[in-house]
């Protein structure tokens, strides 16, 4: 029994994990996304992207970094320091 529990703890953990993964790597896509937007110009598309991928993995440095530049094209300078400084 006590091999059984052991068993089903690791595959929680395994599927954790994965989750973990998964939400990092979509991140990553919307922060890319956000980034080629920011380059055309496309402030509010960035900006959707950027938060989008905040929203997923909120650990993500390059998607606060994007949202901070964002935040200061916008005019908002005490939000453009907050994700800077969480970049």
């Amino acid at each position: 029994m006590h091999r059984a529990a052991l068993l089903f703890s690791a595959l929680l953990l395994l599927l954790a994990t994965l989750g973990c993964d998964k939400a990092r790597s979509d991140s990553v896509r919307l922060t890319n996304e956000g980034m080629k937007a920011l380059n055309k110009n496309e402030i509010r598309i960035a900006k959707a992207r950027f938060q989008e991928a905040l929203d997923v993995f909120p650990d993500n440095s390059k998607a606060h970094y994007g949202m901070g530049v964002v935040m200061r094209e916008l005019k908002n300078p005490e939000r453009s320091r907050r994700h800077l400084k969480a970049a």
